[in-house]
């Protein structure tokens, strides 16, 4: 039987007893030991110090400084998770890919800004075709008051319809909203709508919402109510109309 050179499997021996070796050089030296009597011997010695049977007998066996190494790396590879290791074509699949979702992000949030200002400008250019069909010979235009306020208030009462115009309106409080109130002649007052301003523009247009007849009410107020409204008024007015 040819002998196979043995001397670097019988230095991982005593690591092969404590379970210290890595799976390939397990399997390799498992191999090894099927055709080589020596180290079969040591493998031998090793496992009945390890286990002690022995101790009575034997001197005790210190395993080599490099098993105590094998051992402690592999206590360390257990503990530490496993860094992937990226070669250069993995590297650059990875910028390629996230270069691409970057983009189809960016895609997707201007498009959908685009379809936002779209959604914004034709709500927009329907309020302003309402407000210009309303100035006719029939729409009555009265003055708002209101502290540094300006505008109008458009009625046309053939059309029951109203439209409240107001120039440089700040934005209400946090957690606060702009609402509409009808007057009634008896001082009764009823939920028209909330608004906001209308972002940088310079007029805030809103319609005042209402299923009963404009002819039933003498004038108009708001208000600045809680975020969603309010079923009566119980915030601060800053502008009024009357009709």
């Amino acid at each position: 039987m040819t002998q196979e050179p043995h001397d670097s499997f019988i230095e991982n021996i005593p690591a092969y007893v404590l379970g210290a070796l890595s799976r390939e050089e397990a399997s390799e030296l498992q191999t090894h030991l099927e055709t080589c009597e020596v180290c079969q011997e040591e493998l031998r010695r090793f496992q009945q110090v390890g286990d002690g049977l022995m101790a009575g007998i034997f001197p005790r066996q210190t395993p080599p400084a490099s098993a105590r190494r094998k051992l402690l790396a592999a206590l360390a590879e257990e503990r530490t998770p496993r860094k992937i290791s990226w070669g250069f074509r993995q590297f650059a699949f990875g910028a390629v890919a996230l270069s691409l979702l970057a983009m189809n992000l960016a895609a997707f949030l201007q498009i959908r800004d685009l379809r936002q200002q779209q959604t914004q400008l034709a709500s927009q250019v329907e309020k302003n075709h309402t407000i210009l069909g309303m100035l006719t010979a029939s729409t009555e235009i009265h003055p708002i008051s209101g502290d540094g306020l300006s505008g109008n208030l458009l009625l046309d009462r053939q059309k029951n319809l109203s439209y409240l115009l107001v120039w440089n309106l700040t934005s209400p409080p946090e957690d606060r909203v702009y609402q509409i109130w009808l007057v009634s002649p008896g001082g009764e007052r009823i939920d028209a709508g909330v608004f906001y301003p209308e972002g940088d523009r310079p007029l805030t247009s809103t319609p005042l919402i209402t299923s009963r007849s404009l002819d039933e009410f003498v004038g108009m107020e708001v208000t600045i109510e809680p975020a969603g409204g309010s079923d009566a008024p119980t915030g601060e007015q800053i502008l009024t109309a009357s009709y």
